[in-house]
């Protein structure tokens, strides 16, 4: 497991830098002509210290949805000393898991110019859908919510999750209207399309593909027997695809 998320880590470092990189390229700065070429603009590295490490700045335990579970709680990871507003990523546990599985990660993506958002949530065996998925909206409407207050740059943001978390982080890019998602939460979210990419290690794209083992265990989650239920279909991220969401990035 250890070197899976060491891996892991390597992985979504590059990933979340080229999908920076590639927002940050179609940036025009304010007080730049519109004929102007523009160049990518990343706080990490700089061009005068090209391996320069920040250090990590953690409120641990803030709470993004009042009067919720006690799982509606996340860490935010920030690098110190640097200018904000940041790249920003949101990151999602594995199933029977918790938010300190991404400390690691969170804290290698900061020490290179980006903020972290690692949420913990309602999931399995006490919780199944749509729980998760409502709880993963939630943490990233609080996110565009809080942009302000702690340096996050939402729309150069990105999306990632592992197992259970690479699901949530699919569904999250793919479906462009979450209304049926948010209705108990109290942050609105931007226009559809904000996020710069989505980033899924071992996730679930298509619940019905399932057999043996794992169909039952996804028969659990959606709380349904037949993968002929229209909840297999509905809690599929692929199912919500039509062209005009963000790259992403599928890794197995």
């Amino acid at each position: 497991m250890k070197n899976t998320l060491h891996v892991l880590r390597i992985i979504v470092f590059f990933a979340a830098l080229s999908l920076c990189l590639w927002g940050c390229s179609t940036h025009q700065a304010d007080d730049t002509p519109a004929a102007a070429p523009t160049a990518p603009v990343l706080p990490s590295p700089t061009a005068d210290s090209p391996t320069k490490e920040y250090t990590v700045e953690m409120k641990k335990d803030v709470v993004y949805k009042p009067e919720g579970h006690n799982k509606h709680k996340l860490d935010v990871y920030l690098p110190e000393g640097l200018e904000p507003p940041f790249p920003t990523l949101l990151l999602l546990h594995g199933g029977y898991s918790d938010k300190t599985e991404m400390r690691s990660l969170a804290e290698h993506l900061v020490q290179r110019g980006f903020a972290v958002v690692a949420p913990n949530r309602r999931d399995m065996p006490e919780a199944g859908y749509p729980a998760p998925v409502e709880d993963a909206f939630c943490a990233l409407g609080w996110l565009v919510a809080n942009a302000g207050e702690y340096g996050f740059k939402p729309e150069r943001g990105v999306v990632g999750g592992h197992s259970a978390g690479g699901t949530l982080a699919a569904m999250l890019a793919a479906v462009n209207e979450p209304a049926q998602f948010t209705q108990n939460c109290p942050y609105d979210l931007p226009d559809a399309g904000f996020l710069r990419g989505a980033i899924s290690f071992t996730g679930v794209f298509d619940f019905s593909a399932a057999e043996g083992a794992l169909q039952s265990y996804y028969a659990d989650y959606l709380g349904v027997e037949t993968d002929a239920d229209p909840l297999w279909v509905e809690a599929s991220p692929v199912t919500w695809l039509d062209g005009s969401g963000p790259p992403f990035l599928l890794i197995h």
